[in-house]
């Protein structure tokens, strides 16, 4: 009877150890992700991404999530009016619909302090 009370003491001490260890490191790790998270951003609206609140000295970078305005078939190099309402984009997002296009634009329009520039990406196939 002592050996068996033995094994289960050592039984016991190890998964309360386990448990323990376990604990730890899910601790250590929810406040490793507290930490690390990446601060709030701007997120791109109807094909703007405004960045007029945005601390651009800070040098972090600044992810382009958002809706995009999409262009099938078209390459934005004139004024905007002269080309048919664009459809909005999610990027990320799923692409899979559009495999069967050709060539396709898309645009985002950058709003910052005093500034307001438009930047195009043209992918002849996805």
């Amino acid at each position: 009877m002592g050996r068996r009370m033995q094994l289960v003491m050592k039984t016991k001490h190890f998964a309360l150890i386990l448990v323990a260890f376990l604990t730890a490191i899910t601790g250590i790790r929810l406040v490793w992700i507290a930490v690390m998270a990446p601060p709030s951003h701007p997120y791109a609206i109807q094909g703007a991404l405004d960045l007029t609140k945005w601390d651009l000295s800070s040098n972090r970078a600044i992810p382009l999530n958002g809706e995009w305005d999409f262009y099938p078939y078209a390459l934005y190099m004139q004024d905007p009016g002269k080309l048919a309402r664009p459809d909005l984009l999610r990027v990320p997002g799923n692409w899979q619909p559009l495999k069967q296009l050709y060539g396709q634009g898309l645009r985002i329009v950058i709003k910052w302090a005093g500034a307001s520039d438009s930047y195009l990406f043209f992918r002849k196939a996805l």
